[in-house]
């Protein structure tokens, strides 16, 4: 009979084959700044990543300085395991450099607990992340906040966790900064445009709704403008502090507006008022609704008080101002 034969397939050995890294949203401060369009890095940033690319690793072929786009494909073929950009950073072993470069370049990264709830309600932090980003890439930009409503309760320093201090029963504002607002002193930084959140629970509270003042100090149009994304009026306390603000305008020769969306309701859900917050005062600075960009300040203002911003329009932001 004859012999059989048994066949055995070859199989090729699978490589690896080198996609474009996931796209990330930059930090508003690299806006014009970024070494080219497909990337977050500015120059300075991605020739620092080249020169400890090519300190650890000695053995390979030395990553020349060339132009920004060749250095860029270079190391994506080379960080094969990064499915990101910001894994890039690795290459960098001082964490502390790394963590203020990640800070500055990248938009802040989604709370482990959106990943189980998409609609989690924004912690302070989650909105001073984002805030903190604005104000470095806008000078003239401060952010206060964010607040809880009794802002000017005089209480324990050692009660607020904001206190960083010794134990200490000095009595103190729940926030300091709105407490003792000075607009002359703000104009002397060449700053007019102030961002401010608060949350209408007291300091000793879990926290409920998520509300916003923006202040316009440019002599062309000074407002300050209160925006709720459920439509209600001002609490006493914002309606003090709009009122501190604009008599200390006058006497900076600012005669400001008072704005409020009182009764236009944008948000129907119970999750997105924190983004509606960020929303809002990105809005007011930037003048980029996401459909229009360098609106004019009136029509930013009508934007709030008359259109319809819906719950999911904001949500959408969660992804453009985090990243996942």
């Amino acid at each position: 009979m004859p012999t059989k034969h048994k066949f055995i397939r070859k199989h090729r050995k699978q490589t690896r084959k080198r996609t474009e890294p996931k796209s990330m949203n930059c930090s508003p401060i690299v806006t014009g700044a970024k070494a080219s369009p497909n990337t977050c890095y500015t120059m300075e940033m991605l020739e620092l990543i080249r020169a400890s690319y090519n300190k650890n690793h000695p053995s390979q072929d030395y990553i020349p300085w060339s132009n920004p786009g060749e250095i860029w494909q270079t190391l994506n073929r080379r960080l094969v395991n990064c499915e990101k950009e910001d894994c890039w950073l690795a290459e960098i072993k001082d964490a502390e450099l790394r963590k203020q470069i990640d800070t500055l370049i990248f938009a802040p990264d989604q709370p482990v607990e959106w990943k189980t709830n998409k609609n989690e309600w924004l912690t302070d932090l989650d909105i001073r992340k984002v805030m903190h980003q604005y104000e470095q890439a806008y000078p003239n930009f401060r952010f206060i906040g964010p607040s809880p409503i009794n802002y000017d309760t005089m209480v324990p320093a050692s009660e607020l966790y904001t206190y960083k201090g010794p134990p200490s029963q000095t009595k103190i504002c729940v926030w300091e900064e709105l407490c003792h607002i000075d607009i002359a002193a703000l104009l002397a930084k060449k700053i007019d445009k102030i961002g401010m959140v608060f949350n209408l629970d007291r300091h000793d509270m879990p926290g409920s709704h998520w509300v916003s003042l923006f202040v316009c100090l440019d002599k062309a149009h000074p407002f300050v403008f209160y925006f709720d994304s459920g439509g209600k009026s001002p609490p006493p306390e914002i309606q003090r502090l709009m009122k501190t603000i604009k008599t200390q305008g006058i006497k900076a020769g600012l005669a400001m507006k008072s704005h409020t969306n009182t009764n236009r309701q944008h948000q129907k859900g119970n999750t997105e008022c924190g983004m509606y917050s960020l929303f809002f005062n990105i809005t007011m600075l930037t003048g980029d609704s996401g459909f229009e960009q360098n609106m004019p300040m009136q029509k930013r203002i009508m934007l709030f008080k008359s259109a319809n911003i819906p719950d999911k329009y904001v949500e959408n932001y969660r992804s453009k101002y985090y990243n996942n």
